[in-house]
């Protein structure tokens, strides 16, 4: 397993993402956010759907995934947010040491 990931969250708006991010920055779940607006396309019970999101792009330690995932779902109004993983094969030597020092170490 990788040792960090790069988590990937939509929300409906900027408010809750915010909030989101500022809670899992809080707890040392993540290292940082980056945020884009985005708009989605996708089937929905049966619907298609197009909404404008706000898509989060995080840094994490990969073994934080499930602490993390639980506080996203106190925070996030939907019913089946989208909270990806990807594992980082590879990151620059300063890169991963200010990853350490901001993470919380492993669950």
């Amino acid at each position: 397993m990788s040792e960090f990931s790069i988590i990937r969250v939509t929300f409906p708006d900027f408010d809750t993402a915010d909030k989101c991010v500022d809670l899992l920055l809080k707890e040392k779940l993540i290292a940082c956010a980056q945020f884009s607006d985005i708009e989605s396309v996708y089937i929905w019970k049966g619907a298609v759907e197009r909404e404008k999101e706000i898509l989060a792009v995080m840094k994490s330690r990969s073994s934080l995934f499930s602490a993390l995932e639980a506080v996203v779902k106190q925070c996030h109004p939907f019913e089946a947010p989208q909270i990806i993983a990807t594992p980082i094969d590879k990151v620059s030597a300063a890169y991963g040491d200010w990853l350490h020092e901001n993470l919380r170490e492993n669950c």
